[in-house]
């Protein structure tokens, strides 16, 4: 699994109305029954006044790729990034990811995603690169287990 930051550059497609329902609704097609998590669970946004210029994913590599091919299909300009690694680490410093994610938020289903995504996707060799990256200090419980 992969976790990727969306960002639509070309604000002009979000002028047409209901766009974010109509991209998520399209997104929703682009997915594989594969996918462990539940739709709700792995496309999320904030949408301000019915908008969305920013989402995350949380879907394999295949699907991830569909989705960007998808964008570029319909002339979409959109930034992507690949942020599997920052989450795993415990240090995406999106500003949109901390407001999304954060444990200590009225919702915390996205911060419970985030937590369940890295347990099923963190590997002895992510842990070896997070010591590697962010030092030995940086572990959790979660990770000395895996190790």
């Amino acid at each position: 699994m992969k976790a990727t930051y969306f960002k639509i550059v070309d604000t002009n497609i979000l002028d047409v109305p209901e766009f974010s329902e109509i991209m998520f609704d399209i997104i929703k097609a682009y997915l594989t029954e594969d996918n462990k998590l539940k739709y709700e669970s792995y496309v999320v946004g904030t949408l301000v006044d019915g908008v969305s210029e920013e989402f995350f994913t949380f879907m394999d590599s295949e699907t991830t790729d569909k989705l960007i091919s998808f964008f570029s299909e319909y002339n979409i300009m959109l930034d992507c990034k690949d942020i599997t690694s920052d989450i795993k680490n415990g240090n995406c410093e999106l500003e949109e990811f901390k407001k999304q994610f954060n444990p200590l938020s009225e919702c915390t289903l996205n911060a419970d995603l985030v937590e369940r995504f890295v347990k099923e996707n963190m590997t002895k060799d992510d842990v070896l690169d997070k010591i590697l990256s962010c030092g030995i200090s940086s572990l959790n419980q979660y990770d000395k287990s895996i190790l």
